[in-house]
């Protein structure tokens, strides 16, 4: 029986870290998706009053179209997410076309993956992240953990604390230094803008009770870097990080990390989701999360569903038009940087 869930807001989180849900999942990552425009439905599933699966359902509604996603995967049994899960949704939205998307933080296996292609889900055309992950284990005590590290990772650990690094927790006044560090970081990088100022602001505020949040600056006020992740019960994401060039020098981020690892372990966290890899683009994020010993996790992974042909021609036509946006993003820039090498 599924059922739009009408309980309180206190309630539902609990549910969530009860059931080892996503932060993403939890009321502090709706009301946040809120600012930028999204509305949140929560639907609950149960068998003889039994619970079997839940969702907070992210929406933007178009007349008689609505775009739905659920971050995390929701939790529970996936396999009861078939043809009533989303007649469901449009009931209660009140459209009749939807385009669901989901990005599952649930481990691949072959029998989930079979269930979710039987009740006519895709693999996702256009990717949000990475399926691969790095688990990190957090119920060993600080000096096991660091054992665990390798060797170059524990050497850079050490030379960071030698360094002038001073590390602080960012109030809501703070979203100016955030910024400042990200775009620091972008320039060198030759990265797109992140966040806006205002989009840092509400997450200070809106992620206050799920974030953990450092930043750190030198002696002088050099802006170094800064780590945050969301916690959800037992269970932590790594959510942000940025590292100036100066702060790279310094090596702020292993610092940084540590000092984040500690909090998360403090209030509860025993598994810290390090977030999507990439071992071709992004190798020195890739060797930094492998270095304290986290495992690779390979997640289910983003599936979309659109239900009727009409969904169907229009999401991919979306898709085409963002593919080929990123290409011709990708070709100036090679271009850009060929200019300037000549």
């Amino acid at each position: 029986i599924w059922a739009q869930y009408n309980g309180s807001n206190n309630d539902w989180n609990k549910l969530v870290q009860s059931n080892s849900g996503s932060p993403y999942q939890l009321i502090e990552w709706s009301e946040y998706k809120k600012t930028l425009g999204w509305e949140s439905i929560r639907l609950i599933a149960s068998n003889n009053e039994q619970f079997i699966f839940a969702a907070n359902i992210l929406v933007k509604k178009y007349v008689i179209f609505a775009v739905c996603y659920i971050p995390g995967g929701g939790f529970g049994m996936l396999q009861v997410l078939d043809k009533k899960f989303h007649h469901v949704i449009c009931k209660i939205i009140g459209v009749p076309y939807i385009y669901l998307r989901v990005s599952f933080q649930q481990a691949h296996t072959v029998s989930l993956q079979g269930s979710l292609l039987k009740n006519k889900w895709r693999k996702a055309k256009l990717k949000l992240g990475s399926s691969e992950t790095m688990m990190y284990d957090l119920s060993h005590d600080e000096n096991s953990r660091l054992l665990m590290a390798s060797k170059n990772w524990r050497h850079n650990y050490k030379r960071s604390l030698k360094r002038d690094i001073n590390i602080y927790t960012p109030s809501s006044d703070d979203s100016i230094i955030i910024k400042n560090i990200l775009e620091n970081m972008q320039r060198y990088k030759n990265l797109d803008s992140i966040f806006s100022e205002h989009e840092i602001k509400n997450i200070l505020t809106k992620l206050d009770g799920i974030l953990v949040l450092y930043y750190a600056l030198n002696s002088n006020g050099d802006l170094l870097g800064m780590r945050g992740a969301l916690i959800s019960g037992d269970r932590a994401v790594d959510f942000i990080a940025a590292s100036t060039e100066c702060g790279r020098k310094e090596y702020s981020s292993y610092a940084l990390f540590w000092e984040l690892s500690k909090e998360c372990k403090r209030r509860g966290v025993i598994m810290y989701d390090m977030g999507g890899i990439d071992k071709l683009a992004n190798h020195g994020v890739y060797n930094f999360k492998k270095g304290t010993g986290s495992v690779i996790v390979k997640y289910l992974g983003g599936y979309e569903w659109a239900g009727c042909i009409v969904s169907k021609i229009v999401i991919n036509v979306v898709v085409l038009l963002i593919a080929s946006k990123n290409t011709i993003k990708q070709l100036s820039t090679i271009f850009r940087r060929h200019s300037l090498k000549n």
